[in-house]
């Protein structure tokens, strides 16, 4: 999938209550401009009827393994006619631990 095929599916999905019209495009082209080098990972999910609901993990580093970027929480997206139609986050960001 290309990435512009994937900021279009995510402006067309995010929730318009939390991102200004219009606007949504650019917030997901920031975040990948500002970590290029995202690692996302989906641990967990479960299905009922057309909603998907997902824990996820959103993480990037700073070249040195220390996290510029770290966020973790559950997505529930609804699919219709196979293309998802509505997204809700609920993010929040992961303390890095004290060593």
């Amino acid at each position: 999938m290309s990435r512009a095929h994937l900021l279009d599916g995510l402006a067309r999905a995010s929730n318009p209550f939390v991102h200004r019209p219009g606007r949504r495009e650019e917030n997901w082209e920031t975040s990948f401009q500002a970590h290029p080098d995202i690692q996302v990972t989906l641990t967990t999910r479960a299905q009922s009827d057309d909603e998907i609901w997902g824990e996820w993990e959103f993480k990037a580093d700073n070249g040195d393994g220390s996290p510029a970027f770290w966020q973790r929480g559950v997505i529930i997206v609804v699919v219709g006619s196979e293309v998802i139609v509505q997204s809700r986050f609920y993010m929040e960001p992961v303390e890095a631990p004290n060593d």
